[in-house]
């Protein structure tokens, strides 16, 4: 993780959130490689973090030891609103796909100050609506849709510039399927002509049909 200056962009986007008051030195310009950590869970926040360019992953451990796929951020959203409102521990693992560039504002010593913005607070009360309504669907995803879905919604969402590289048994773990059944849906995608097998994964022959087919699930 390394730390950048504030840009126009980002200061108009503070002014969004009613956040204005807010000096240079209360917020950081952080910037995660990919593979890294934004936020591990049973681990204390350290920031409320507006995501400002990049994708990541959110995913959760479960007692078993495995790990369960809960969305993606794309160029935007907030991370640590849940820990704001609660004990400061985080709840879920968010991990770059890309390089991430976020705004942190430091929760130990800037908490109290958020959430006595009420401006701010009105915002956060609706994005966290916004973000249990959207993450009950993507639940009802992991159960009732097929893999093929949820499988081309994870190819389009961690593809680099057209190639899928990911470790497959990570991801049969994260969709909750089986390897096997996972090697035969990615067949099943190479025959209908979406994908094409390579030496180091996947190519997208078909982006088009793979954007129809996973239906812009497990977006945050």
């Amino acid at each position: 993780m390394s730390n950048g200056s504030l840009t126009v962009t980002m200061k108009n986007e503070l002014l969004k959130y009613g956040l204005s008051d807010f000096e240079a030195g209360d917020v950081r310009v952080l910037k995660f490689e990919k593979g890294q950590y934004l936020c591990r869970e049973s681990f204390p926040m350290e920031y409320l973090l507006f995501m400002v360019s990049g994708k990541a992953k959110a995913f959760m451990n479960v007692s078993n030891g495995k790990s369960l796929l809960l969305a993606f951020y794309t160029k935007s959203g907030i991370l640590g609103d849940i820990e704001l409102m609660t004990d400061g521990i985080c709840t879920t693992n968010v991990q770059a796909l890309t390089e991430v560039t976020c705004m942190g504002i430091p929760l130990k010593h800037c908490g109290e100050r958020l959430r006595e913005n009420v401006t701010f607070m009105n915002f956060v009360g609706t994005h966290l609506a916004r973000k249990l309504d959207r993450c009950a669907r993507n639940g009802a995803i992991n159960i009732l849709l097929p893999l093929e879905t949820r499988l081309c919604s994870y190819v389009l969402m961690t593809n680099e510039d057209g190639l899928f590289n990911e470790n497959l048994t990570e991801v049969a773990e994260l969709l909750g399927t089986s390897y096997r059944h996972l090697l035969r849906t990615f067949d099943s995608l190479r025959k209908d002509g979406v994908l094409q097998k390579a030496a180091r994964g996947y190519i997208i022959k078909d982006g088009i049909e793979l954007q129809i087919r996973a239906q812009d699930f497990y977006s945050v």
